[in-house]
């Protein structure tokens, strides 16, 4: 992933997962120069704002994020998985699934393409079927709590 950040030219934030334990990448990273970081601590949203593209390892809630922010989203396959066994989300054609040896065409069809407008389309239905009382769920929670 980093080697294609390098060739195309874009800079690359690894965000580490807050609450485990990893692997050091920082030595692996550190050989890439300035245009590839690695974070912890940062607040996912402000990443996903500044991104163009948002990538995932195999799979994770921090999608959805990406979805409400209308940002495209690109699975890096890590699992073999059969169509039966995959999330809901990965069946729902609201992002780009693909094997390593594909990440960089995707990417480029992305950043090149307006094809991820049917992409991001899709995830925001996605969304709207899966959050619900977007933008009145304090007043649906104190709605809640006055009659429970």
């Amino acid at each position: 992933v980093c080697n294609i950040a390098i060739k195309l030219k874009k800079k690359l934030i690894i965000k580490l997962h807050p609450f485990q334990e990893e692997r050091d990448i920082h030595k692996i990273v550190s050989n890439f120069g300035e245009q590839v970081t690695v974070v912890k601590d940062t607040k996912i949203s402000e990443l996903i704002k500044s991104c163009q593209v948002f990538l995932v390892n195999d799979f994770s809630t921090t999608m959805l994020d990406a979805f409400i922010l209308k940002k495209p989203t690109i699975v890096i396959q890590t699992k073999d998985r059969h169509v039966e066994d995959k999330p809901t989300v990965l069946k729902s054609d609201c992002c780009i699934e693909c094997p390593i040896e594909t990440l960089e065409k995707n990417i480029k069809d992305v950043i090149i393409n307006t094809s991820h407008n049917k992409i991001i389309e899709n995830a925001e239905k996605f969304v709207n079927n899966y959050i619900s009382n977007q933008g009145k769920s304090t007043e649906k929670m104190l709605e809640f709590l006055k009659t429970n």
